[in-house]
């Protein structure tokens, strides 16, 4: 049995006018997904419909979490170049959109 993927972010900003067998089609493959995928979905789906604006910055943990790897290797990443912290009051972040570019594969400027 092949693994269920993810349904692809048109069908998800379609809203209120979704057919109703997209709609079906997505529950049945978020109940398929793993538990942290299906929590990441909801989170993500329960900040849109509130008009939430997602994190720009990510704490270690967080972005070891979003690039599916170890906060050890995030800062093997930061002392290899590939990533560039942001120091906010003390604290070290990740830009969300450099994880995202980093997860997509894209090249990211240093």
């Amino acid at each position: 049995m092949a693994t269920p993927s993810l349904p692809q972010w048109g069908t998800l900003t379609k809203g209120p006018n979704m057919e109703s067998q997209t709609v079906e089609k997505l529950m049945r493959d978020l109940y398929r997904a793993s538990a942290r995928t299906r929590q990441a979905a909801l989170l993500a789906a329960g900040r849109a419909l509130d008009n939430k604006p997602t994190a720009l910055l990510a704490n270690q943990a967080d972005a070891g979490r979003l690039l599916a790897c170890s906060r050890f290797t995030i800062r093997r990443m930061v002392q290899d170049g590939q990533l560039h912290p942001v120091t906010v009051r003390g604290s070290v972040r990740y830009r969300v959109e450099e994880l995202e570019s980093i997860a997509a594969g894209k090249v990211v400027a240093t």
